[in-house]
């Protein structure tokens, strides 16, 4: 993620095990044109910045695969797609087992 963009206009997205490997890269910043977007769109966009995510990790409608999971701000682990994430947020990818 070498060239930054401002905190306050992106979602940081950072890719943790085995989608690390898959994705081939520790983590992409997504720009938003408005304040918030659903985990969604969010994955929708990740998906199409790293198409080798697709189909075994993000299905082609956004959604997360069974055994992965995104954790937003290190706060909380989400599967729901409706959930919303705002600019600044960092969102982590990862294997629902990772943690042992």
């Amino acid at each position: 993620m070498a060239d930054s963009l401002p905190i306050d206009q992106c979602i940081t997205i950072e890719f943790f095990g085995v989608v690390r490997h898959v994705a081939g890269v520790a983590g992409i910043q997504i720009a938003l044109t408005q304040p918030s977007m659903t985990l969604r769109d969010l994955l929708q966009e990740v998906a199409q910045q790293r198409p080798s995510l697709i189909p075994n990790i993000v299905d082609s409608t956004g959604k997360l695969h069974t055994g992965y999971i995104a954790n937003v701000n290190s706060d909380k682990f989400v599967d729901d797609v409706s959930t919303l994430v705002r600019c600044g947020d960092s969102v982590l990818l990862m294997s629902a087992d990772a943690g042992g």
